[in-house]
């Protein structure tokens, strides 16, 4: 306990003074990329040799597959209105944001990179994964209510903004995990809520919402067989709750959203 408090503080330190944390991180961020841009450029890089960092690689590009798949969907549904255009925006950009950063998971994982130049591809991959998430929580509570939305912002924002902290300062995933299940949680209760009280489609959201949580379970799991681990599972059952949430957004928040778009507009 000791450990995770003095951890929070720091987190929080940082937080409140941040010009100079953000600076180095911004420098390491702009030197990975120019150094990865240069690899390209010379066609100086390889795949990696471990096995199942490949599959973790190649499963990162199936999320970004489905992310692409998911946004052509979403173009060709159409939107009436402020609250329906706004719901559907935040979709999008969480779809886009989540191929951005399931890109630079297969660039981490799938090729050889220098350790000098791959530290900073992975502060890209946590902040895209960061914004994501967010801004899928977004559209969650933007459904429920303006008001809720409004209320829930904040706390979304600066949850956000502490977790890319203590994701580039320790360096690790787990946090983005906390951040998933704080408000993961949140999601899964309300699209519950929603099946009972708007209409029973809602189940669809509540399974995507289960297969969420399931990958989660795994992505804390030692479980593999042969190449694939748990990162490997964990991308199919992302890949497969992002495909899953696509069609309940655009058959049931896209049209159930028609009467409720009234009484904002």
């Amino acid at each position: 306990m000791q450990v995770i408090k003095e951890g929070i503080l720091k987190v929080i330190s940082i937080g409140l003074e941040p010009e100079d944390f953000f600076e180095a991180k911004y420098q390491k961020i702009v030197y990975s990329v120019g150094g990865f841009y240069n690899m390209v450029k010379n066609q100086a890089f390889e795949l990696n040799s471990k096995g199942n960092e490949r599959v973790t690689g190649y499963t990162n590009l199936l999320i970004v597959g489905v992310c692409i798949f998911s946004l052509i969907i979403l173009s060709y549904k159409k939107a009436r209105g402020v609250y329906q255009s706004m719901n559907k925006f935040w979709m999008i950009i969480f779809n886009f944001a989540l191929s951005v950063g399931a890109f630079f998971g297969f660039i981490v994982h799938a090729l050889a990179i220098p350790s000098d130049i791959l530290e900073g591809l992975w502060y890209c991959l946590y902040i895209f994964l960061i914004i994501a998430l967010m801004l899928r929580f977004f559209q969650v509570f933007w459904e429920c209510s303006v008001t809720v939305f409004m209320l829930m912002l904040p706390e979304l924002i600066v949850f956000g903004y502490f977790d890319i902290i203590a994701c580039w300062y320790y360096d690790k995933f787990l946090f983005i995990g906390v951040y998933v299940l704080f408000f993961g949680l949140s999601m899964g209760f309300i699209h519950l809520i929603h099946t009972c009280t708007r209409s029973s489609k809602y189940i669809l959201y509540s399974f995507s919402d289960l297969i969420g949580l399931i990958s989660v379970i795994v992505q804390i799991t030692s479980i593999r067989y042969g190449n694939w681990d748990k990162n490997g599972f964990f991308h199919l059952g992302v890949s497969l709750y992002v495909l899953v949430n696509t069609i309940s957004f655009s058959t049931i928040s896209l049209s159930s959203s028609k009467k409720r778009k009234m009484k904002f507009d």
